[in-house]
């Protein structure tokens, strides 16, 4: 029956449109499914990067290229293999306040190490050790030395992650929705016996967390479950997701952060605002 009625929509635009607007009428109307959505609703903003024209300032907000070091600072290496780690994304407190930034920082930084070679990649927990994150307290007053990997790593460095795009970023602000196996069971019960599996389907699909590069919100493909919870017995928050979009990644010019995180990975950061910059936990998971 279902596929009736898709084939008939499918080959019928004007049947099409009516349908969705017969559906988006209903939900408009349905005060209860309206209360549900406004509570588990999040605001979040959607990073967008595009690649540079022109070389970034040492402090401004990017994916790849060169990232702030400190004055006579080194590029930072793997604590496991000490070999250079590779740069994913800086963020600036100026360009992304909701952001969490401690007291006095105003640039946050995350590092991988790529290294397959390392023997601590053969564990699983490897997965969620090999991301390094840093906060500064920057400032562009300084002439910018980029030559700060030593000799004998730049040959190494270079080799493996010379092809990065340096990007800018653009950001937007919305809303979005868990995705529909993340509501309470109760929520989803009450749905289910509300609308058809047909109109369901529109519902999560149009209701829904978002791919992408992303700070705040709901992880995409983390169960309820799999959120991590702080010492203090609360469970943490979304801080920062990086992934790419499947439904638009063609090729790396689509999406120019499959450079910095494979186009099947997801690194989540995880924080309790209440305990601070010492609460942050970054988990990754494929897709």
């Amino acid at each position: 029956m279902i596929v009736k009625i898709f084939k008939k929509l499918f080959l019928n635009i004007p049947e099409t449109v009516k349908f969705v607007s017969n559906i988006e009428g209903k939900i408009s109307r349905d005060k209860a499914l309206k209360s549900i959505l406004e509570t588990f609703s999040r605001k979040i903003v959607l990073i967008d990067c595009f690649p540079a024209k022109k070389r970034t300032g040492q402090i401004d907000s990017k994916i790849g290229g060169y990232p702030y070091i400190e004055k006579n600072g080194l590029w930072p290496v793997c604590i496991l293999c000490n070999v250079p780690l590779k740069f994913v994304m800086q963020l600036n407190k100026d360009d992304f306040p909701e952001f969490y930034f401690p007291h006095g920082c105003n640039l946050f930084q995350i590092f991988t190490c790529q290294n397959s070679e390392t023997a601590e990649m053969l564990d699983e927990s490897f997965n969620d050790q090999h991301y390094f994150w840093f906060y500064f307290k920057a400032e562009e007053n300084f002439e910018w030395n980029i030559n700060v990997i030593s000799e004998s790593d730049d040959q190494c460095y270079r080799s493996q992650y010379s092809d990065i795009p340096e990007c800018c970023l653009n950001r937007k602000s919305m809303v979005e929705y868990p995705d529909f196996y993340n509501y309470p069971p109760k929520v989803r019960e009450f749905i289910d016996s509300r609308y058809s599996p047909l109109v369901q389907e529109y519902i999560a699909k149009k209701f829904m967390s978002a791919w992408g590069i992303k700070i705040g919100g709901y992880p995409k493909y983390f169960d309820a479950s799999d959120i991590p919870s702080c010492c203090c017995g609360k469970s943490k928050e979304l801080l920062l997701q990086i992934s790419v979009n499947p439904d638009q990644y063609r090729n790396f010019d689509d999406a120019p952060s499959t450079r910095v995180v494979d186009e099947c990975v997801i690194i989540c950061l995880f924080i309790c605002r209440d305990c601070g910059v010492n609460s942050i936990e970054i988990k990754d998971t494929y897709f």
